[in-house]
């Protein structure tokens, strides 16, 4: 999962004329953990709760 600092590394890392494609990443990571959490918390009701 994302860290500030390897946000700011990947961001120190590049030139300025990359900032979208970095932003870009960052947010379809964010988007897949979120995803996750949510599959991943179904399938835990699913499992713990009766019918």
């Amino acid at each position: 999962f994302i860290t500030w600092e390897a946000i700011l590394k990947i961001y120190h890392k590049s030139d300025n004329t990359r900032p979208l494609l970095i932003l870009q990443q960052i947010s379809f990571d964010w988007v897949f953990s979120f995803v996750f959490l949510i599959f991943y918390s179904q399938s835990i009701a699913k499992f713990y709760i009766p019918p």
